[in-house]
């Protein structure tokens, strides 16, 4: 059986993200790496959360 530690083989395949990151460059980085979310760490590295980019089509859909 596949373990987690597989999908996560090392730092380039996590891409990680500030709060404060705009979703425009955000979603561009993304793009760039091929990838569907990130990890969120505040100003002194701690992980805050995830952010994937379901997240942000539905943030996108609920402010119209």
């Amino acid at each position: 059986m596949a373990t987690v530690s597989a999908l996560i083989a090392g730092p380039e395949s996590q891409l990680f993200t500030k709060p404060e990151e705009s979703l425009h460059d955000f979603a561009g980085r993304l793009l760039d790496h091929k990838m569907f979310g990130a990890i969120v760490r505040n100003q002194i590295g701690e992980v805050v959360g995830v952010i994937t980019e379901h997240d942000m089509v539905r943030e996108a859909f609920q402010k119209k």
